[in-house]
């Protein structure tokens, strides 16, 4: 499976610079968005994926043993997992809708992932040291 999501990469990568994902804008009250391409229909895979990641995310915190793995994935899922789900949605005021960009609020999950960074010693910087 990973062979194939790589190779879907490398096709996708192929033709990024063409129009078939990017060719315009569109101009909203709060700026100017790129129009998407005919091509731009991975962006629903991305979202999907997204979801994906973080049930089962999820799903592993309910398996973990130690109260401390449980936290590194509760924070792991708040900060980074709904990080990414606003950046995903912008696919919406790409294909056309007049939505605000959701992905201005990410400072909101990084000051979450920082938290548990600080807190949670997720990094184990004591073995560093």
């Amino acid at each position: 499976m990973e062979i194939a999501v790589y190779g879907f990469s490398v096709t996708i990568l192929c033709f990024l610079p063409s129009n078939l994902f990017f060719n315009d804008f569109y101009v909203y009250e709060f700026g100017r968005i790129v129009r998407s391409g005919p091509l731009l229909f991975f962006a629903v895979t991305a979202v999907a994926s997204v979801i994906y990641c973080l049930v089962a995310l999820i799903h592993d915190s309910g398996k973990a043993s130690e109260n401390q793995q449980k936290n590194g994935i509760k924070y792991i899922t708040g900060g980074l997992g709904l990080g990414a789900l606003p950046m995903s949605f912008n696919v919406l005021s790409v294909r056309g809708l007049p939505v605000y960009p959701m992905d201005n609020f990410n400072f909101i999950p990084a000051i979450v992932s920082a938290c548990g960074l600080l807190k949670d010693d997720l990094l184990d910087i004591g073995v560093l040291i």
